[in-house]
């Protein structure tokens, strides 16, 4: 009964254009919403929200077209508190219909090794070491009326992983389920992670990772190390490098750990220093995202940024924007990634891509 109170409930929500961000912490049972009776204002730098609290939704590359949204916690709903009253206050509300981006063109497979050639040319004429290309997938068999549908069948399938629907008018209705943490903070302690190397969930025995693997994290892992040191923080607990299961894949994963009271910069400092990490757009980051915008045919919007709550309850739960979709009523878009280094193979970086898609699209199948 309560799961299909809150079906009820973001139904209600995204008949009546509210803006909202339906969301569930790894691990944990409870589903919560945060619902914006107002447009949720553009912001252009993190900064700008220090002070504030909400659900964020932050782009890959801020922009005009895609800047920074705070959801104001006009109402804020867990399924502990939801009551037929809840409901009828939100049939009373309804917001102004706003035109919606068209959706993206799919990402053809001789356009990806195009761009993955152009990629791997810059190891030779650059410094880089990593660069992360994505792709978009077109779905035509998905659309905004299946979204709640598909909120819960990922609630169902995927509980380590961040669960997030997203109803951001203009931009479309954003659902997935990351398994990467940005940066959270609660009790007193902050949390990150370096999450990178792919292979796929093929049995419960342990993958045996390759030296693309183990350099792909180790790329992360230092550039996170070193800017959590270059911060002036001190007693990082560092846990890791060790393999972890995210739905129907493994990653090496290493964990960092630290003190609130060992942080000596702005927060917003902090994230803007690790966004984008090198597992999402490459290193030296700055020039892997220079290159990634020269590239990449497509916009990634908001898929590899990142969103979460910020200072709600005096704690941050950021998460980046992976194995995600961007929904409406004409269908989907769909987008995967995956990190490439010199010993990167074409086909088979498409092949990882192929199955990061695979934690939307099985939950797609199942509506249809």
């Amino acid at each position: 009964m309560k799961r299909l109170n809150e079906l009820a409930l973001q139904k209600i929500a995204l008949l009546n254009n509210i803006p909202f961000a339906a969301y569930r912490l790894p691990w944990r049972t409870e589903v919560h919403h945060v619902f914006s009776y107002s447009m949720p204002r553009p912001y252009y730098s993190f900064k700008d929200i220090e002070h504030l609290s909400g659900f964020v939704m932050h782009p890959f590359q801020v922009s005009a077209e895609f800047p920074i949204y705070l959801f104001s916690p006009d109402k804020v709903i867990t399924s502990n508190n939801l009551t037929p009253e809840i409901l009828e206050e939100l049939r009373s509300k309804k917001l102004p219909f706003q035109p919606e981006k068209p959706l993206q063109n799919a990402t053809l497979q001789k356009e990806y090794y195009k761009q993955f050639k152009l990629a791997g040319n810059l190891f030779e004429s650059k410094t880089l070491e990593k660069i992360v290309l994505s792709r978009v997938i077109y779905l035509k068999k998905a659309n905004a009326k299946m979204a709640s549908n598909i909120f819960h069948k990922l609630y169902l399938t995927y509980p380590s992983s961040f669960l997030f629907m997203v109803n951001l008018p203009g931009h479309g209705i954003w659902i997935g389920a990351s398994p990467e943490m940005l940066l959270n903070m609660s009790n007193a302690w902050f949390q990150t992670v370096s999450l990178a190397g792919t292979k796929p969930f093929k049995g419960l025995e342990m993958p045996q990772w390759g030296a693309k693997e183990i350099s792909e994290q180790a790329i992360v892992t230092n550039f996170i190390k070193h800017n959590l040191e270059d911060s002036g923080i001190m007693n990082i607990e560092i846990v890791g490098p060790e393999t972890v299961r995210a739905a129907n894949l493994w990653h090496l994963q290493t964990i960092f750990r630290f003190p609130a009271n060992n942080v000596h910069i702005h927060t917003t400092d902090l994230i803007n220093r690790l966004h984008p990490t090198p597992a999402v757009s490459g290193f030296p980051k700055e020039e892997a995202t220079y290159e990634i915008l020269k590239i990449e045919q497509h916009k990634r919007e908001y898929y590899t940024g990142f969103l979460g709550t910020w200072n709600m309850n005096q704690q941050h739960h950021l998460f980046v924007n992976l194995r995600s979709m961007r929904i409406n009523a004409q269908g989907a878009n769909l987008f995967v990634g995956g990190g490439i280094t010199p010993d990167s193979d074409m086909h088979d970086e498409w092949e990882e891509t192929e199955n990061k898609s695979k934690t939307m699209l099985s939950v797609i199948e199942q509506n249809n």
